[in-house]
């Protein structure tokens, strides 16, 4: 499917994901992005948000620091893709919109990752913050 197609499918979702990854980013922090098109509106966030000056509200609990985050949309959670990047070992905390089923989400907990999922409203904030299921504590606290 061709890049500008696909970059108009869950753009809402997308967009309040990039911004609440793209918040707790200070001017002169380092970020890494792969090639997506939710880290595309990650990085335009980015973009944006340091232009501005924008600041995230004192305690907003968002995703900082070293911590591998994975940031997607939820039509794209649950599947199968072409090529596997990492495994849910190698992942800290996913990124996602509400849209996400519950058998994913508990899924991605029960294997440690921290499951973050954005509202579509005026507020990007995220609404359900979903634990880590076991001893592994999480690097977010």
């Amino acid at each position: 499917m061709p890049l500008r197609h696909k970059s108009t499918r869950h753009a809402p979702e997308k967009r309040r994901i990039a911004e609440t990854v793209a918040d707790p980013v200070a001017p002169g922090e380092v970020v890494g992005l792969s090639g997506s098109t939710t880290t595309t509106e990650v990085a335009r966030a980015l973009a944006l948000r340091l232009a501005s000056g924008h600041t995230e509200p004192p305690g907003t609990a968002v995703p900082t620091g070293p911590a591998p985050t994975v940031v997607t949309d939820s039509s794209k959670t649950g599947r199968r893709a072409f090529a596997r990047i990492c495994g849910p070992d190698r992942i800290d905390t996913l990124v996602t919109d509400t849209g996400v089923a519950p058998e994913t989400v508990a899924q991605f907990t029960g294997a440690g990752v921290e499951v973050l999922a954005v509202r579509l409203l005026v507020d990007a904030r995220p609404i359900a913050r979903h634990r880590p299921i076991g001893p592994t504590p999480s690097p977010l606290v």
